[in-house]
C-alpha cells in the first residue's frame, strides 16, 4: 500500500505550454489545455470547451445518482465542467477509497466529503496531495496562492472565522483540504436528547418536591432522572391500562443518548478529553479546584467514569434502559415510538421517531449534573468547521478548475441550491409568516416550503436536488435547515437551540503528523479492543463497578495497555495547535 501511495505521489510532468501532455504514476496520460480554464473568478463559467472532472464521494441509500441531481445540473450549466461522480455507500466508504487512492490507472481528480483528518495528515505527508496555499504551476504567480487566486468566497470565510484556518492547517503547516463550514449556530452539530413531559404530568411528578424535578419542570440531576426514569417504569405513565410497557429510555452503545449521560459525569465522550470544567463538587456538594483542569485526560481511568457506568448499570440492570441496548436499531426505536411505549431517547427531532401526532408530547432535556459535577455540558457531536469538504490528489492537471468549482459551493447565493433547488420551482417563499433575521445577510428571511410532487415524499423529493438530503448538513450553511416553514421542523431547531451555550467537543480540532497518528492508532487500537470488551460488561453486569478490586484490576489493565503515552501525544499536537493556551499536562 505504502509503496503505491507513493507512487501516487511522484512528481508529474507538468509543460506550460498551451496543450500539455499530463503524465501521472501508473500510466495514466490526461491531454490537458492550460488556455482553457478561465482563470477570473468573477466569471462563473470556469472552462471554454467542456470538460469532465472525476469525484470519489460517499453516498446515502435515499439518494438516486449524483449526477443527476439539480445541484450538480445547475453547477455544470453555469461552469461548463461536468462532474463524473464514483459514488459509494456509506458503508463502504473507507475501503474503496483505499482501493481508489491505489488505482492508477484511473486514478479520481478529487475526494469530495467524509475526508478523515487521518487521511488527509498521511496523503500530505507522502506528497499526495494538492497544497491549496501553495502556488499555481502554470502561471508561476508566486505572490498569491491558490486559494487567493481562485477562491475569492471560501478566502473570505477563512478571514472572517480564523479557526477555519487552524483546523485545515496541518502539522506541516499547509493546507491540503476544504472545510466544511456550518454558521447556522453558536457551536455545531448536536443530537436532543428527549423526554415524555406527558408522562411527567401524567404522573403529576413535580408535586414530590424535588424528587423528580427541578424548577424547570424536567429532571436536572442525574438522581431525578433515574428518580423520574423508575416512575416511567413502575407506574402506567402513558395511561393506557398497561403499567408494565413503558420504556424508559432506549439507547444504542456509543449513540448520542450515551454521551448525554456521560456529559452529567463531567466528560461528553469516554476516550482522550480535555478537561475544562475549573471547579468540580466535593462530596458535601461544595465547589473546589479541578486537578484535572485543562489537561487531556484517558476519561475511563477518572474516577468520573466509574461514576458513569455505574449509573448506566443501574438503569440496565434495573430495567430502566431498553434491554436491546447492545443490539438496537432505528426499526425498534421508531416503533417503540409510534406505538406511544418511550419516556426518553435521543434524535434530531422528536417527530422522526414518535410521529407527528405525538411530537408535542416531547420536549428536549437539557444537560444534567451529579453529585460531583456541577458543570452543565452537551455534546457536539460535529464541530462548527471541519477539514472535511473536499481533497486534491496531485495527480490531477484539473487542479485549479477544481478549486474554482468548489468555491461555488461558498457563495452565499448559492447556499439555498444545496438545500432546496431553485425558487419557485422546488421551494417557495410563505408570506404569512413572521421571518426570522439572518446576521450572516443581515436582513430578514422570509420561511419557505418545498414544492413536493404529488405522491412524493418530502425527503425523496429533496434528495433528487442536492446531496445534502440523506448526509446532513451541506459543504456551507448559514442558517438552520435554510428557515423552512414547516413547523415541525421549527420546533425541532428550537429545541435544539437547549444546547448551544452547553457545547463541548471532546478535543478541539487538532492535526498530527503522520508519525503521531502511527503511534497513537498503534496504542489506541490494543487499548479500544479493550475497551469495547469491557464497557458493554461493567453496563450489564458481568462485570461490576461498584467492587473496588474489580474497578482496581480494570485501571491496572488499562495502564497496562500505556494510556499515559497516548494523552502525551495528544498534548504534544494540542500544544502545537494552541501554543498561547498549551493544555497543562506535564510533557516529557
Amino acid at each position: 500500500m505504502l509503496k503505491k501511495l507513493l507512487c501516487i505521489a511522484c512528481a508529474a510532468a507538468l509543460a506550460l505550454g498551451t496543450m500539455s501532455l499530463f503524465v501521472g504514476c501508473g500510466g495514466r496520460q490526461v491531454e490537458y489545455d492550460s488556455d482553457n480554464f478561465i482563470a477570473d473568478p468573477d466569471s462563473e463559467q470556469i472552462v471554454k470547451e467542456k470538460i469532465t472532472i472525476n469525484m470519489f464521494t460517499m453516498k446515502a441509500s435515499i439518494q438516486g445518482q449524483w449526477e443527476d441531481m439539480y445541484l450538480f445540473q445547475e453547477l455544470e450549466r453555469r461552469t461548463n465542467i461536468h462532474v463524473e461522480f464514483e459514488e459509494v455507500g456509506l458503508e463502504d466508504v473507507a475501503q474503496m477509497k483505499g482501493l481508489k487512492w491505489e488505482d492508477t490507472e484511473n486514478p479520481t481528480d478529487a475526494f469530495f466529503l467524509g475526508n478523515q483528518p487521518y487521511e488527509i495528515a498521511q496523503y500530505s505527508q507522502l506528497g499526495a496531495l494538492r497544497e491549496l496555499t501553495g502556488y499555481d504551476e502554470y502561471t508561476g504567480n508566486t505572490e498569491q496562492n491558490l486559494l487567493e487566486l481562485y477562491a475569492p468566497n471560501y478566502s473570505h470565510w477563512m478571514e472572517e472565522y480564523p479557526e477555519i484556518e487552524r483546523v485545515t492547517t496541518q502539522a506541516d503547516g499547509k493546507i491540503y483540504s476544504f472545510a466544511r463550514v456550518a454558521l447556522n449556530a453558536e457551536g455545531g452539530e448536536v443530537a436532543t436528547q428527549y423526554i415524555n413531559k406527558q408522562w411527567i404530568e401524567n404522573l403529576n411528578l413535580a408535586s414530590f418536591g424535588d424528587t423528580y424535578v427541578g424548577e424547570s419542570g424536567l429532571p436536572e440531576t442525574t438522581e431525578q432522572f433515574y428518580n423520574t426514569l423508575k416512575a416511567f417504569k413502575d407506574y402506567d405513565a402513558n395511561g393506557n391500562g398497561n403499567a408494565s410497557d413503558e420504556v424508559p429510555i432506549i439507547a444504542a452503545m456509543n449513540d448520542a443518548s450515551l454521551h448525554f449521560l456521560s456529559s452529567a459525569f463531567g466528560f461528553v465522550g469516554t476516550g482522550i478529553e480535555i478537561d475544562n470544567r475549573e471547579t468540580i463538587l466535593d462530596d458535601s456538594g461544595s465547589e473546589i479546584p479541578n486537578p484535572n483542569y485543562n489537561k487531556i485526560v484517558w476519561v475511563p481511568s477518572t474516577q468520573e467514569y466509574r461514576e458513569y457506568v455505574q449509573y448506566l448499570n443501574k438503569l440496565y440492570t434495573e430495567g430502566l434502559m431498553h434491554d436491546g441496548l447492545f443490539t438496537n436499531n432505528d426499526t425498534n426505536l421508531n416503533s417503540l415510538g409510534i406505538q406511544g411505549r418511550l419516556g426518553s431517547f435521543t434524535s434530531s427531532g422528536a417527530y422522526f421517531v414518535v410521529g407527528q401526532e405525538r411530537d408535542d408530547e416531547y420536549v428536549a432535556l437539557p444537560p444534567l449534573v451529579s453529585e460531583h459535577n456541577g458543570t452543565q455540558m452537551a455534546w457536539e457531536y460535529a464541530p462548527r468547521f471541519d477539514p472535511s469538504a473536499l481533497i486534491i490528489p496531485k495527480t490531477t492537471p484539473y487542479y485549479r478548475e477544481i478549486i474554482r468549482w468548489m468555491d461555488q459551493l461558498y457563495a452565499l447565493e448559492n447556499e439555498s441550491l444545496q438545500y432546496r433547488g431553485e425558487k419557485d420551482v422546488h421551494w417557495r417563499e410563505i408570506d404569512d409568516m413572521e421571518p426570522t433575521y439572518d446576521p450572516i445577510r443581515g436582513e430578514e428571511l422570509k420561511r419557505w416550503e418545498l414544492i413536493v410532487p404529488e405522491g412524493m415524499d418530502e425527503i425523496a423529493f429533496q434528495a433528487t436536488l442536492t446531496y445534502q438530503a440523506g448526509l446532513g448538513n451541506a459543504v456551507f450553511t448559514t442558517v438552520d435547515y435554510d428557515n423552512s416553514g414547516d413547523p415541525y421542523r421549527m420546533k425541532m431547531i428550537e429545541e435544539r437551540q437547549t444546547y448551544y451555550p452547553y457545547l463541548k467537543r471532546h478535543l478541539p480540532q487538532i492535526s498530527h503528523t503522520a508519525q503521531e497518528l502511527e503511534e497513537i492508532s498503534a496504542l489506541e487500537d490494543s487499548i479500544n479492543t479493550y475497551m469495547k470488551n469491557n464497557y458493554g460488561r461493567f453496563i450489564n453486569g458481568e462485570q461490576d463497578p461498584f467492587n473496588d478490586a474489580t474497578w482496581e484490576e480494570f485501571l491496572n489493565n488499562m495502564a497496562r495497555f500505556d494510556y499515559q503515552s497516548i494523552t502525551q501525544k495528544y498534548a504534544v499536537a494540542y500544544n502545537r495547535a494552541f501554543p498561547d493556551a498549551p493544555c497543562a499536562n506535564e510533557l516529557q
